[in-house]
C-alpha cells in the first residue's frame, strides 16, 4: 500500500511576502501526515507547500494557464504572490518529475512484489475552498478514477466510515485519484476528510482528532488486508 501526501506542509523554500498566510493555512491539510500512518505503507509526504509546487495536479494540467497548476503564480482568490520565472519553474517541474517517477517506481515495485498495489491520496478539504455551503458538504468525500477504483474497494472504504458515523460522498465535492500507473493490479482512491471534523477553526486538532484517527487506522488496515487479497478486509 502506498500513501500520496502532498499538501500536510507549509514550508516554502523561497519567502514570498505577497502570499497571504490566511490562503496557506485554510489551504493546507493540516495534520494528514499524521492521520495517514500504516506500519506496512510506503508513504510519500511531500516536504513543501503546494503553494511551492503542487505535485497533485496533472502534467498538462488545464489550471496552469489560470496559475494554479503546478506551479502556482496566485492563491485561488486571485492575488498574485510570484512571477513565473524561467529558472524557479524548472526548478519546480524537476521536483514534479522526480517525485512522479518515484510514485511510479514504487507502484511497479510492489506489483512486482506482491502482484496487487492499491494508493491511497490522502487529503482534507472545507467550505473555504469549495464554491458549496457547508451543510451540504460530507465529513469524508471518496475520489475515484474510472478505470483504477474498484467497485469493491469504493464499498470497503465507504462502509467503514459510514460504520463509524461520517457522512461519506463519492466524488463531491472533489473527484479524482492521483494515477501513477495503469495495470489490472493498480487502484486508486482518494479519501478527503472535512476539517470539521477534526480541527478547530484556528488549525489546531479538536475533540474529533482521535476518533477520525482510530477509524482511518482501522481503514488503512482493511485496505492492506484487501490489497492482500484478504477478503475484502473487514
Amino acid at each position: 500500500m502506498i500513501l500520496h501526501i502532498p499538501h500536510s506542509s507549509t514550508a516554502m523554500p523561497v519567502h514570498y511576502p505577497d502570499l497571504p498566510v490566511l490562503h496557506l493555512e485554510r489551504h493546507t491539510d493540516w495534520f494528514t501526515d499524521e492521520l495517514f500512518e500504516h506500519a506496512g505503507a510506503q508513504r510519500f509526504v511531500f516536504p513543501y507547500s503546494r503553494f511551492y509546487a503542487d505535485m497533485e495536479r496533472l502534467a498538462d494540467d488545464p489550471l496552469e494557464a489560470k496559475g494554479m497548476g503546478i506551479f502556482y503564480t496566485q492563491t485561488p482568490w486571485g492575488q498574485v504572490y510570484r512571477a513565473r520565472n524561467e529558472e524557479a519553474v524548472a526548478h519546480v517541474y524537476d521536483l514534479y518529475q522526480q517525485w512522479h517517477r518515484r510514485l511510479q517506481q514504487a507502484c511497479w515495485s510492489q506489483l512486482y512484489k506482491q502482484g496487487q498495489c492499491v494508493l491511497i491520496d490522502c487529503h482534507s478539504f472545507s467550505h473555504h475552498q469549495v464554491s458549496e455551503p457547508e451543510e451540504v458538504l460530507p465529513d469524508i468525500n471518496i475520489g475515484t478514477n474510472e478505470t483504477t477504483t474498484s467497485p469493491a474497494l469504493i464499498t470497503l472504504t465507504e462502509q467503514i466510515l459510514r460504520e463509524a458515523g461520517y457522512s461519506v460522498a463519492i466524488n463531491f465535492p472533489y473527484a479524482y485519484a492521483v494515477e501513477p500507473i495503469q495495470d489490472p493490479g493498480f487502484e486508486t482512491i482518494m479519501v478527503e476528510i472535512n476539517k470539521r471534523t477534526y480541527l478547530t477553526e484556528d488549525n489546531h486538532p479538536s475533540s474529533g482528532y482521535d476518533r477520525l484517527k482510530q477509524t482511518l487506522d482501522r481503514l488503512l488496515a482493511a485496505i492492506a488486508a484487501y490489497e492482500q487479497g484478504d477478503g475484502h478486509g473487514l
